[in-house]
């Protein structure tokens, strides 16, 4: 299979998970769907071509790779500037990819969704002006800047259907905050008589009537109907109907300590709000804690990036063997200087097999090393990575030496390159971490990651020199370290340490990897 065979066949995987967004936002007849399933076919046909009695022209190739970035990775692309706020280059980029109104609407109410939930609510009221019909995302917007009247003038009835309902629950919130606690009332009993089958439409039910609750005062029965909301609706929301139950019961304390929670929690177009409740209290708004960071991701990209450059050249001028020998996991290859070095446990990582390995492996440690960083913390990341690719080597040593035992078959000769095992068990800790947290997205966290993992083994079975078991090892030993951290203390020391000897492993690997490659050249 070659190189383009390979980053078409993963980019129609990536396809099938972009379409699946793309559908939600818009019909499949739709130009924003179809610019996205027409490379996916396209794609299909060029990367198997080598299993069938067809060849692909390099027009036909360089044609297919064009379409595939433009509308397979532009609108991930997209969403990714959005989430990461460079909303100045969103709106240039859609015009040039989409040219129907249709399908930029699509798009923008999707952006101002992820504007509403940082809390950007000048940047989503700029989507929103072309998107008036939405009242979901009106009412989004009303409840964002308390302007309860106009939500009760939105007509649900306007909304899709399977939005109804969701309408009607906010003009239940904005009848609770008017004071008309009787008219919420009612409009709740028409909701629920309805009996909606749409998980938002339950959600915000139970919401209601933990608020309805708070505002008669009875925090006991309030915080009973919340337990069963803890997984499904953001800690801020909790902590301010919590806060309003206590105020409610005239328990001052308790109240004071509820505001602060849902203030540190809240994203910042609502803290003036809480800050003002605590005002009322005599009170301050408390410190909150800096946003986490990506920076030693952000790094340790760097430094594969930098490494696979060295590589590059060394190819060039001295033949491609020489950097993998010098570097590379050698199972059973002789004679090589140090080929059974424990330094090339870790070494291999920071090899690549060529452009498409490298970018994949980088764009995939881009998402999941920044998420297990800001979940936890930079030391945990890179200690994952340098256990998984420990145990990607480990568990290939063990499993090929397992194979010729059993079977009888000839000794297999293994060259191992590439960031994969280090980066599955950044996955593998992650997974743990967010095994045991309570929160929805981590539930639907976890459910990706197990789809992804499975995704991984069926691509290292099914394609040539993708080893499976340095993808199964690098997420075992990062499941290995997510448990183990679970116990670990969180003091700064404890952390620093544990980042140090990471850094200092990889250090010592790159230095004696270099050691052996100046012997050789």
């Amino acid at each position: 299979m070659t190189e383009v065979q390979l980053f078409l066949l993963a980019s129609l995987v990536t396809g099938f998970y972009v379409s699946r967004l793309l559908l939600r936002l818009a019909p499949i007849q739709s130009e924003l769907v179809l610019k996205t399933i027409i490379p996916m076919v396209l794609a299909a046909l060029v990367a198997l071509s080598g299993f069938v009695n067809y060849q692909a022209t390099m027009l036909l190739e360089i044609v297919v790779i064009v379409l595939v970035i433009l509308y397979i990775f532009g609108p991930m692309l997209l969403i990714a500037l959005a989430r990461s706020r460079f909303y100045k280059v969103v709106n240039p980029i859609l015009n040039i990819l989409y040219q129907t109104e249709s399908a930029k609407k699509a798009l923008k109410s999707f952006f101002a969704q992820i504007a509403l939930s940082q809390g950007n609510l000048d940047l989503a009221v700029s989507f929103i002006d072309e998107n008036e019909e939405n009242p979901l995302l009106l009412a989004q917007t009303h409840v964002l800047k308390s302007e309860w009247q106009n939500i009760l003038d939105l007509d649900s009835l306007a909304a899709p259907h399977d939005q109804e309902q969701v309408i009607n629950v906010f003009k239940v919130r904005a009848l609770i905050e008017l004071g008309r606690l009787d008219e919420a009332k009612r409009l709740l009993a028409i909701i629920k008589s309805k009996k909606s089958q749409n998980p938002l439409v339950y959600k915000s039910v139970q919401l209601s009537e933990a608020r309805l609750l708070a505002e008669e005062g009875r925090f006991a029965e309030t915080r009973q109907v919340l337990e069963g909301l803890h997984s499904a609706i953001a800690p801020y929301q909790i902590f301010e109907v919590l806060a309003r139950a206590a105020e409610q019961q005239d328990n001052l304390e308790s109240a004071i300590s509820l505001y602060q929670q849902a203030y540190k929690l809240s994203p910042q177009i609502l803290r003036e709000k809480y800050a003002a409740k605590l005002k009322l209290f005599g009170q301050s708004p408390p410190e909150v804690a800096k946003t986490a960071t990506n920076t030693a991701t952000l790094a340790l990209m760097a430094a594969i990036a930098l490494a696979y450059v060295i590589q590059f050249f060394l190819e060039k001028k001295y033949g491609i063997a020489i950097p993998r020998m010098a570097a590379g996991f050698l199972l059973n290859i002789s004679p090589v200087p140090q080929e059974d070095a424990v330094w090339r446990y870790l070494s291999y990582a920071f090899l690549h097999g060529g452009l498409v390995h490298l970018g994949f492996n980088l764009w995939v440690l881009l998402d999941i090393g920044s998420m297990y960083e800001k979940r936890r913390n930079w030391a945990y990341m890179l200690a994952s990575f340098v256990l998984g690719t420990i145990m990607g080597a480990v568990l290939t040593v063990l499993a090929e030496g397992a194979i010729v035992s059993l079977t009888g078959s000839a000794i297999k000769q293994v060259l191992l390159v590439g960031a994969s095992g280090g980066i599955l068990g950044i996955a593998g800790a992650l997974l743990v971490d967010a095994r045991f947290a309570k929160d929805a997205q981590d539930k639907r966290l976890v459910s990706s990651l197990i789809r992804w993992m499975i995704m991984i083994t069926v691509f290292s079975l099914v394609i040539p020199n993708v080893s499976l078991w340095g993808h199964l090892g690098g997420f075992i030993g990062g499941m290995i370290w997510g448990g183990a951290s679970l116990g670990l203390s969180e003091d700064k020391n404890t952390i620093n340490i544990v980042g140090i000897i990471s850094v200092a492993l990889m250090l010592y690997s790159l230095f004696m990897s270099a050691r052996v490659l100046w012997g050789i050249i």
